[in-house]
């Protein structure tokens, strides 16, 4: 996860490397499996993927993020606002 990624999670930028795991578990429960599917979808079609959901940052606040992915040719292309 790098600088911008962290800051959008709440996650301190001193935190060591964080896995695909570590990062579904700071979305919303109710927002997890869907993300968790318009990943997988995204990687199995090479579509596009733009999702919004929440991230339960450590001091339990609630953020609404949004996420957009192009996947081409195997590369991503990402924006997160």
């Amino acid at each position: 996860m790098d600088s911008r990624s962290k800051a959008l999670f709440g996650v301190p930028e001193t935190r060591p490397n964080t896995t695909y795991q570590d990062l579904l578990s700071l979305l919303h429960p109710d927002d997890r499996q869907l993300t968790e599917e318009a990943i997988k979808n995204v990687l199995a079609v090479k579509g596009d993927y733009d999702i919004i959901y929440r991230a339960i940052w450590p001091d339990q606040s609630v953020h609404w993020l949004r996420c957009k992915v192009t996947l081409a040719r195997g590369f991503a292309k990402k924006c997160l606002a």
